[in-house]
């Protein structure tokens, strides 16, 4: 009883761990293909829009690697034994 308890917990916690690594992953896929479509609508600005560009780029690195960040401390939390 014990190992079947312990076995339904252990894919239980596989579930839950792929699922977080999927949405962690199509985040990653999403902000990419917002960074990629930004980068080529502004790709023929001029230099002084250049600065503003990389600007929003660079923030918008950073809000990509802010959520991909936050889901994996969503997954691990979620699995987490305490």
């Amino acid at each position: 009883m014990l190992s079947e308890e312990a076995d339904k917990r252990s894919k239980d916690l596989q579930d839950q761990w792929s699922k977080g690594v999927d949405q962690v992953k199509q985040g990653y896929d999403q902000a990419k293909a917002k960074v990629n479509d930004f980068a080529n609508k502004n790709l023929h600005k001029g230099d002084s829009d250049m600065d503003a560009t990389k600007s929003q780029y660079n923030q918008t690195v950073e809000h990509m690697a802010d959520n991909a960040h936050s889901g994996i401390e969503s997954t691990r939390d979620s699995i987490r034994v305490d």
